[in-house]
């Protein structure tokens, strides 16, 4: 009947591991930013980005569930094909009845979903806004001594280029939008 007191041990050795982590991640981490400075400036934004409040820190994590709760639902829908194959033919088969225009409707919600975040990471990458940080550039590869490690040169950000014949025909506001962006990327 020693129940309760085996769930007072587990718990007590699940915060002390838990409080073994913790201290050893601190560790880690530390030694990880003197290595590389710029580890110590992506947490920073990752921190910035979520210290904004409470409504916005909950907002932005609702965003990010779509896609793992997409990927972990058609793996539990291939496991439950699996265990209960009657059960999921039965509600196969309901599904087989939904009216057309709700496919629709889910459809193009889904489509805006991840087409909007496409394209936030296409305008992105238009403007030349790259999603890592750059590195250092070094004045001269050969001034770096044998104490000193030569540092990597920046990526040069990426040239937006007009189209040629009809890739914006039909929309004179896209040509003269792509006009302004090679303009400016000069």
């Amino acid at each position: 009947m020693g129940l309760i007191e085996r769930l007072k041990d587990r718990s007590q050795q699940v915060s002390s591991a838990a409080e073994a982590a913790s201290r050893a991640a601190k560790i880690l981490g530390v030694g990880k930013a003197a290595v590389r400075p710029e580890t110590a400036d992506a947490i920073a934004r990752i921190e910035a980005e979520f210290a904004r409040g409470g409504f916005d820190g909950l907002v932005n994590g609702l965003n990010r569930l779509p896609r793992p709760l997409l990927m972990l639902g058609a793996v539990a829908v291939g496991a439950y094909a699996m265990l209960d194959p009657a059960g999921f033919a039965a509600r196969a088969q309901a599904l087989a009845g939904m009216p057309e225009p709700l496919w629709w409707l889910s459809g193009a919600m889904l489509g805006l979903h991840f087409i909007g975040r496409e394209g936030h990471y296409w305008r992105n990458r238009l403007r030349g806004i790259a999603d890592t940080p750059e590195l250092p550039v070094a004045p001269d590869a050969g001034a770096a001594g044998p104490d000193q490690p030569a540092v990597a040169p920046a990526p040069e950000p990426p040239v937006v280029a007009v189209p040629q014949g009809d890739g914006f025909a039909d929309n004179a506001a896209l040509r003269d939008w792509a006009a302004a962006a090679a303009a400016a990327a000069r």
